[in-house]
Parts: structure tokens; C-alpha cells; sequence
């Protein structure tokens, strides 16, 4: 099917696209997981249990839970589950989050019910009456994965439009909003659904509680321990959720912009990145100062480090470590390849990962050496004539340590499953130790470990992982959510539901294959609603 703007779905196709198991987790996990069961068991608890929704609201500050006789979920600390993925082998990480089954879907029924969905829908119309201000990133159905579209979408919507534009203005300026996700102030849903001012009206009234805005971020809060700052991140949901505020923030963007008097400019929005286009430094200047104060409004500031601006918009369309990659690995898919000579090709295995490696250095953090690490993989073929793979092995290990990108990891674990199948299982066993022990010194490796245990797992290899998921395949643990808020029978049958194929996890083989490692090699998920 073609890719269709989320918006123009009827409420019952919403309902569907939100609770395909690619629509709950949007992170990349290994493919013997799988959530598909559990959220149908939760459909089938919403479905029975039609009162439970009513837990999915904050405590009602009048009644003790005694003198109400229910249980909120907000007065449970983890009743969704947190991935932590390590951003720059520092001490920088992003929390991505396996929302509560139950919570979940109590959600997608409150925003998918027909009227309010149409509702959402029309308040998403009026956000885009803007003019000069362009959403690029409304989430999209279709039956290709959701990171491959949002990549496609990002390539064809932002850097080509950018491009464009660089014959109308003179300067760009870039900016974002620092963690975003994470730093959204659950009150501004209502905001931005009902507007600010109105919200504020019917709060003094008394008359906010059951609004739609008011229902969503109480259900929020549901999740997250009663907090009001932040919605979990790892959710096509959550990601339209965060269009909505985002939204808003367009619509009270394009209306200061207007009171500064500044008509000439054009702005392309991909979630919470910001690309402005103007012919004056002093209008990029003031667009921004618009949109700080706007931000700052809703709870939200900007990043100041990735602030800047140029008067090249052209090579502002192209990351400078992507120009980078093209000068340096010009031709990298010819390079292990383009000697017969078998001492040679030898040499360039580990003389092309080294080249790989000084790239990192040089561009700390860059995701764009997937390409060349992609093509290495592949040009693996017999690893047992291979010479120096135990040097290659260390090399990655470094690299992976250096720059433990999500988007990298899957890659840098196919290359080494590669390396180490010629050996002996002991020797195997051996070499993977040192390779957890250098990644263990790591800090936020929930994401990271996830992978080493796919790894492992085939060589029959243990390894005390402390993350959650890892412990379930382990057979260590056994619930993944905090489920103390329900009842007994019903927190059993969410706990007894398996997040993971048995057959798929004793069938993986022991060395990656290419869809894992590269998401366009197999980029379709299953099959649409008909």
C-alpha cells in the first residue's frame, strides 16, 4: 500500500495502525521478540473489564484507594518498562519506553473513539493553516517499517525541500528542542487540544476533568508515577502525540512571527528539529528568539548547542560528516575487492576497519559509517581465511565502545558473529567475555545488551545481564511491567502472556543475516489493514 498521512485515516483504521506490535515499539529489538499476544490479551482485558479504564486516570485526591476500592497506576513506580540507550559513550542517554500493554490500549481506544479522533483530527487542520511553517514528520501508514519511512520521509520531505529553498533565501538556521520527549509538560496536551487560555477557563470552572486534553494527560501521568514532565518515547502514539504539542507550537510560532513584522522566511519542521530559512541575519535571529519564547511558553527550551546558522544552504542540506563520508570512502564499495591478490585483500580487511575507526575519531558520534561497516560485513564471505581476526574484533570493540550508536550496534555485533564462527565454541566464549567486559564499562547499555544477548545466544553463552529483557530470555525473570495496580487474575493474564517467540529465539542463527543488521535491506513489516 502507499504511505498515508495518519490524519486522513477513519478512527476504526487509526485504531488498527496504533496497535500494530511495529506501531507499539519503534525501536529495533531483536526478531524473537514479539508483542503482538500481550496487546491482544490487553484488548481482550479493556474489552471485559470496561471499568478498568477508569484506572487509568490520576488518584482522586478526595478518596483514599480504601474508600474508592481501585488501585491507580499512577501510585506505581515502572508500570512501563525503560530502555536506556546510550547516545555517546558518555554519559549521554535516551530513555525509550515499552508502555504498559493495558495503559496502552485504554489509550489508543480514548484517542481512536470517533469523536474524538475527529476532533484531533480537526484541531491538526487548524494547526496547519500556517503558511511558512511545514510539519514534515506526521507519522505515516503504510507497510513499510516506520524507521525506513521516517528516513524516506526525511530525505524527500526535508533535505530535497531544503535544497529548494536555497534559491529563495540567503541563511538557514538550525536549532531543536532540547529533550524534547522527555521534557514535555503533560499539562500542555490540554493546551494544545484546547487551546491554553481555555484550558486555563474551564480549570477555574471546575469544567476541565473529562475534556480530551485532560483525559490524555491523565492517562500520561497514568504511566509515568503521577509526573507531569515528560511522555514516554519508543511509540508511533507517543510520536503523534508529541506532533500535537508540537503543533500548537506552530500555530503560536507563526503569531509571534507575525507580530515582529517578519513576512519574507520559511520554516521546515521534522518533529522538534527546526530548519529556518531568511534573507536577513537579523530575521533568523529574532525567528529564533520567537520560538525560544514560544517553547519556553509551553515548558519546553531550546538546544543551545545545536544552534547555528550559515549563509551556505545548500551544504546545510547535507550533514557535514555525511560530505565527509563521500570524500573519504569514495570508493568503498570497490575497496576489499579490487585486488586479486589474496595477500592483499588480507590486508584490507583490517586496513579498511581501521579506516573506518580514524573516521570515527574524526567525526565522533557519526551514524554514517553504517555504510562502509554495512559493506564490510558483506564482503565477509569465507572468515576463515581471514588472518587477523582477532585484531578486527578488538578494532570493533573499540569502535563500539567509542560510539555505542543504536543505529551502529547491530552492525559492529554482525561483523564480529562473522569473525568468530571459524572458531571453537570455548574460544568463542572466550573472546565474547572481553568483548561484554569492554562494553559493560559503558554507562545506559539496556539497548547495547539487548544485541549482545542475540549474539551470545547461539553459542550457547550466558552473561549476567542486568537489563529486563535480557533476564526473560535468560529465564530470570518473568514480568516486565509494574502490573501491582491490578487485580490478581487480570495482572496474571498480562504476566503469563509471552513477549517473545520460543521458536524464533532456538532457531536464530549464529550469524547475524543482513535484515537484522541493515533496516532497508528488509524494510516491509506486516501486512496492512484491509
Amino acid at each position: 500500500m502507499s504511505a498515508k498521512s495518519i490524519l486522513s485515516l477513519t478512527h476504526k483504521e487509526a485504531r488498527s495502525f496504533f496497535l500494530r506490535p511495529s506501531s507499539y515499539c519503534t525501536f529495533d529489538l531483536p526478531g524473537y521478540f514479539t508483542f503482538g499476544n500481550v496487546l491482544k490479551e490487553a484488548e481482550s482485558i479493556i474489552k471485559q473489564k470496561k471499568g478498568l479504564r477508569n484506572c487509568c486516570v490520576l488518584k482522586d485526591p478526595t478518596k483514599t484507594n480504601k474508600e474508592s476500592n481501585i488501585l491507580y497506576p499512577s501510585n506505581f513506580h515502572e508500570v512501563n518498562y525503560t530502555i536506556f540507550a546510550n547516545k555517546d559513550a558518555d554519559l549521554s542517554w535516551r530513555p525509550l519506553q515499552l508502555i504498559h500493554p493495558v495503559l496502552y490500549v485504554a489509550l489508543v481506544d480514548l484517542i481512536t473513539d470517533k469523536d474524538n479522533w475527529n476532533k484531533i483530527v480537526g484541531r491538526f487542520k487548524y494547526f496547519r493553516k500556517t503558511k511558512c511553517i511545514r510539519c514534515k514528520s506526521m507519522p505515516v501508514c503504510s507497510n513499510i517499517r516506520n524507521d525506513v519511512q521516517q528516513i524516506s520521509n526525511w530525505r524527500k520531505d526535508v533535505v530535497n525541500e531544503t535544497l529548494k529553498k536555497s534559491i529563495d533565501f540567503n541563511y538557514i538556521y538550525e536549532t531543536d528542542i532540547a529533550n524534547c520527549y522527555s521534557s514535555i509538560y503533560t499539562h500542555s496536551i490540554t493546551w494544545s487540544l484546547h487551546g491554553k487560555e481555555e484550558s486555563k477557563r474551564l480549570l477555574q470552572k471546575d469544567k476541565l476533568r473529562g475534556e480530551l486534553g485532560h483525559s490524555i494527560d491523565s492517562m500520561i501521568q497514568g504511566m509515568t508515577y503521577g509526573q507531569t514532565n515528560g511522555i514516554p518515547q519508543g511509540s508511533i502514539l507517543m510520536d503523534f502525540i508529541a506532533e500535537v504539542v508540537l503543533g500548537y507550537i506552530d500555530i503560536k510560532l507563526e503569531r509571534a512571527i507575525k507580530e515582529s513584522k517578519i513576512t519574507n522566511y520559511y520554516v521546515i519542521r521534522f518533529r522538534d528539529d527546526y530548519r529556518i530559512f531568511v534573507n536577513t541575519r537579523e530575521d533568523g535571529q529574532q525567528i529564533l528568539k520567537c520560538l525560544s519564547d514560544v517553547a519556553h511558553d509551553m515548558g519546553l527550551r531550546l538546544n543551545s548547542s545545536k544552534t547555528n546558522s550559515t549563509d551556505s544552504i545548500v551544504l546545510k542540506s547535507v550533514k557535514k560528516d555525511k560530505i565527509a563520508l563521500i570524500n573519504d570512502f569514495r570508493d568503498y564499495k570497490s575497496y576489499i575487492n579490487r585486488s586479486t591478490s589474496p595477500s592483499k585483500q588480507q590486508a584490507y580487511y583490517i586496513d579498511y576497519l581501521l579506516k573506518i575507526y580514524t573516521f570515527s575519531l574524526d567525526n565522533p558520534n557519526s551514524s554514517q559509517i553504517s555504510a562502509p561497516l554495512t559493506e564490510l560485513f558483506e564482503s565477509i564471505i569465507e572468515p576463515d581465511k581471514i588472518h587477523n581476526k582477532r585484531e578486527m574484533i578488538s578494532i570493533i570493540a573499540d569502535l563500539a565502545y567509542r560510539n555505542p550508536s543504536v543505529q551502529l550496534f547491530r552492525t559492529y555485533i554482525g561483523i564480529v558473529s562473522k569473525l568468530i564462527e571459524p572458531y571453537a565454541v570455548s574460544t568463542k566464549k572466550s573472546l565474547m567475555g572481553k568483548f561484554c567486559k569492554k562494553i559493560s564499562r559503558l554507562a545506559n547499555t539496556d539497548y547495547l545488551d539487548i544485541w549482545m544477548q542475540r549474539l551470545l545466544t547461539p553459542i550457547g553463552m550466558q552473561w549476567n545481564f542486568s537489563t529486563r529483557l535480557c533476564q526473560i530470555i535468560s529465564g530470570t525473570r518473568k514480568e516486565l511491567w509494574n502490573s501491582d495496580w491490578m487485580k490478581p487474575d487480570l495482572k496474571q493474564r498480562i504476566e503469563s502472556c509471552s513477549i517473545y517467540d520460543v521458536a524464533a529465539l532456538s532457531a536464530i542463527p549464529a550469524v547475524l543475516s543482513i535484515k537484522e543488521i541493515n533496516i532497508f535491506s528488509n524494510p516491509y513489516i506486516e501486512a496492512p489493514e484491509k
